[in-house]
């Protein structure tokens, strides 16, 4: 399954980080990069 989310802020953000939690692939959008970089810690 794929899924699209923006991952800047708010439920995205939550759902993409549990998901990379997980050992998922993530793909995640967001207008600001800081936001971004934030997944990967």
């Amino acid at each position: 399954m794929r899924y699209k989310i923006g991952a800047c802020s708010g439920i995205g953000f939550a759902i993409a980080h549990a998901l990379i939690t997980d050992g998922y692939t993530v793909v995640a959008t967001a207008r600001r990069e800081e936001r971004l970089r934030e997944l990967l810690r």
